[in-house]
């Protein structure tokens, strides 16, 4: 099975170029967030029933729970930081998606990801624990 990383945010090259702030702002609400939801799982199925009442609470609430521990508890993340990518493994992602969908040619894992915009490693989550 490749072990291809899920979830990402994208920002466009010209948001990067004009607006570098924004782009580390975003990335230090996210981690703030995701911080604030390991620390009170409760708040955070709170303000997801904010925006989609019509949900089920506990659907949810196992939902969250299920990335937290099986999708982001890795120890690359608790090495790295969530955010962070292993640059060995990305590039293994990388020719795994260019082969599977005949790119021309194989993109440079630099040229999908820079960790030039996320806070600094002390400032990120690196534990899921809860």
């Amino acid at each position: 099975m490749p072990d291809l990383y899920g979830s990402t945010l994208m920002v466009s090259r010209r948001m990067l170029r004009e607006e570098p702030a924004a782009v580390r702002g975003v990335l230090r609400a996210f981690n703030a967030g995701l911080a604030a939801v390991v620390k009170d799982i409760e708040a955070g199925i709170d303000s997801v029933m904010r925006r989609a009442s019509w949900s089920s609470r506990a659907v949810e609430k196992l939902r969250l729970q299920r990335t937290l521990d099986i999708e982001m508890a890795g120890a690359e993340g608790r090495r790295i930081g969530i955010g962070d990518v292993d640059d060995a493994r990305l590039t293994r992602s990388i020719a795994v998606l260019a082969e599977t969908n005949k790119l021309p040619r194989v993109p440079a894992a630099r040229e999908l990801f820079t960790r030039d915009y996320l806070p600094p490693l002390a400032d990120r989550v690196t534990s899921l624990a809860r």
